[in-house]
């Protein structure tokens, strides 16, 4: 079984294999995806290849331990439930080396080293011994602070010691890995600049602030970074196991209304946090009818009102939503929390032709990577920033530079364009991102 194979499953639109074949060829991570497959589809398509790839190179065992390890961190962590969240630890409802679907956790779970603002440092049993390569995955690490900086006296410990974290990224010459997630990114030490060999960067596209400097291994928004080993990412869905409920529900394709909402922006923060949000949306507040937009909130600088709501025109499916919401409780054992999604959210966005998700904390967001797995385009800003233009030029983007120009008439245009048009949706999907970890370690 090779690309060819996967692609042509993809087209057909089967179910594809229950069984699987004795062997997959490299290329078979690399099947182009067209844009709106069912993800039902996807899934078996590529389910195969997917797993006979994790196994061999080892990231599935990697992925086992820490799915497991972050559980275990979760029911330590006694901070607020407002910061851990039932997202933290949300690998969907299934075993996670069948998901596809990118999300908050997905790079951190292949790792051997993993260092956490949060919950610090923490090896997998085969980090010591891995000797093909190393995987650090660095969510919101800095090494300007040390761990647990605001959360120091609600967890009752000190903050967690990052040194044996640190030491086994230098240990050895083993080709490094390093997974990033903030907008100032880092890695600990120089000394492991000619072990690296591939960067994934999440989100990276706030370059206003002067976060470089010689003595830093790598900053990727520095003009002298090195771009061929940097692979920008998507920056994932966050309760994934809503996604996949909604997704893989018994109904979606009969009862789920499609692309019928001509703009959705609702449900977004738009505090002083989030970019200049807010003079955007006044924009297209121009078109109350066409448009209906949620109101901007009368103080959007005040933390309690700092949160767009639904659109005033809100259309319910309450029997796919209850479903969800069972299902998700069910398995979980938590409620879904609605300030950060809720069943509804996934259902607005594959109701609507185009969503809003210009820049927020940095250039990426949430909802951009949403709007595309739901099947519709998002509008993002405009961007200068050189990886980020690569990685969305062949995705169903529309970027603007001048929102005063976002018109119905330039919507109903630029759907008129799109949808004429196909595109390869590979870069949502973490086989796109497992062949190029391949691909970096030398399988």
């Amino acid at each position: 079984m090779d690309r060819a194979a996967i692609e042509e499953c993809l087209v057909r639109k089967e179910a594809g294999e229950e069984d699987c074949a004795s062997s997959y060829a490299r290329d078979c991570l690399r099947a182009s995806v067209p844009f709106r497959t069912d993800y039902v589809v996807i899934k078996r398509c590529f389910r195969c290849c997917v797993l006979k790839w994790l196994n061999e190179s080892g990231l599935g065992a990697n992925m086992d331990f820490r799915v497991e390890d972050l559980k275990r961190s979760f029911v330590e962590f006694r901070g607020p439930e407002k910061v851990r969240g039932p997202d933290l630890v949300d690998f969907g409802l299934e075993n996670p080396r069948e998901n596809l679907l990118v999300h908050t956790h997905a790079f951190a779970a292949l790792s051997h080293v993993r260092m956490h603002s949060h919950h610090g440092c923490s090896l997998t049993p085969t980090a010591t011994n891995a000797t093909k390569f190393l995987f650090a995955s660095l969510y919101q690490y800095d090494p300007n602070y040390v761990v647990f900086p605001k959360f120091r006296d609600t967890i009752g410990k000190e903050p967690a010691d990052t040194a044996k974290c640190v030491k086994e990224i230098r240990r050895g010459s083993r080709p490094l890995l390093i997974d990033l997630w903030r907008q100032n990114k880092f890695v600990p030490e120089v000394k492991v600049f000619k072990k690296l060999s591939l960067v994934l960067a999440n989100n990276v596209g706030n370059m206003t602030k002067p976060y470089c400097s010689e003595k830093r291994l790598l900053c990727v928004h520095n003009k002298t970074a090195p771009y061929d080993i940097i692979r920008e990412r998507t920056i994932g869905l966050r309760a994934i196991s809503v996604w996949q409920a909604i997704l893989e529900h018994r109904d979606f394709s009969k009862r789920i209304k499609r692309q019928q909402r001509l703009l959705l922006c609702c449900c977004m923060n738009v505090d002083a946090k989030h970019g200049d949000r807010n003079p955007k949306l006044a924009w297209l507040q121009r078109f109350p009818e066409e448009f209906g937009c949620a109101a901007i909130p009368p103080n959007p600088n005040n933390v309690a009102k700092n949160h767009l709501g639904p659109p005033p025109k809100d259309l319910k499916m309450v029997s796919i939503e209850a479903d969800t919401e069972r299902l998700i409780n069910e398995h979980s054992n938590y409620k879904l929390r609605k300030n950060i999604i809720d069943a509804h959210m996934p259902l607005l966005l594959l109701n609507s032709k185009f969503v809003f998700s210009p820049n927020g904390v940095a250039e990426a967001c949430f909802r951009e990577y949403e709007a595309l797995i739901a099947g519709a385009y998002p509008l993002i800003d405009e961007s200068s920033w050189y990886p980020r233009r690569q990685f969305l030029r062949n995705l169903p983007v529309v970027s603007v530079a001048n929102w005063s120009t976002v018109t119905p008439t330039f919507l109903e245009d630029t759907w008129q364009t799109l949808e004429s048009k196909s595109f390869d949706i590979q870069s949502l999907f973490l086989p796109f991102y497992y062949d190029h970890i391949l691909t970096a370690i030398g399988i």
